[in-house]
């Protein structure tokens, strides 16, 4: 079933306000464009996450302050095999992502990620191994950009959110851009189930950073 993603949002502001969580809503909807400025991280409690019935996470961008945001829809993507997730701000600034790897960003200020393609999104991401990317961003039609992507584990390391502590591998991923000569560094922190709770994701080099964290995880059936 398709759902519009505001309208999920909107009922998830609602979800909060019945709650009698005005002031956070308040903070929920602020637009993910003001993490580039504003100095207030948004912290939720763990009975405000729990009560909204999405999947959830934080993001920080650019090393700006932390922000909240909620799974709108969910969509199936015939050429990878993979659920693609877009997540949602209240001013409908958008990720979306593909096995924990961002393969989509819209809304957002300087450079957007139209779209990230490879076959090593099929299989997600693992512990080592060597793919080739194609990158296309927004705005100025920057497109088919080529680029050789490099995994290896990194180290466990436990995690720990106010909704679950998990034990994780840390995976790094160096993409590098030949034609270019530029190159950045993606970090996951991976559960053992294969969900990717924790990352820190550039969407191009010398572009915009995404730290993400997730707070309820994506089920099928919501």
């Amino acid at each position: 079933m398709l759902f519009s993603p505001l309208k999920l949002l909107t009922f998830a502001v609602f979800v909060f306000f019945v709650s009698g969580c005005t002031q956070k809503m308040t903070d929920v909807g602020s637009s993910l464009a003001e993490a580039f400025t504003a100095s207030d991280d948004v912290t939720l409690s763990s009975d405000e996450i729990s009560v909204l019935p999405y999947a959830s996470a934080y993001v920080r961008i650019n090393d700006g302050r932390q922000v909240f945001m909620v799974l709108a829809f969910a969509d199936f993507n015939l050429q990878t095999g993979n659920t693609k997730l877009k997540w949602v701000s209240a001013d409908r600034s958008i990720i979306v992502t593909e096995k924990g790897r961002i393969v989509k960003t819209h809304g957002f200020d300087h450079d957007n990620l139209l779209q990230l393609s490879g076959s090593g999104l099929n299989s997600g991401v693992s512990i080592e191994g060597h793919w080739n990317a194609v990158y296309d961003w927004s705005p100025d039609y920057r497109y088919q950009f080529e680029a050789t992507v490099s995994t290896k584990f990194l180290t466990s390391e436990t995690l720990k959110t106010s909704q679950w502590t998990l034990e994780t591998k840390k995976i790094e991923e160096k993409v590098r851009f030949t034609a270019l000569d530029l190159s950045f560094a993606n970090l996951f922190w991976v559960a053992n189930d294969g969900n990717v709770m924790k990352s820190i994701q550039y969407i191009g080099p010398d572009m915009n950073k995404f730290e993400m964290t997730i707070l309820k995880t994506f089920a099928p059936n919501e």
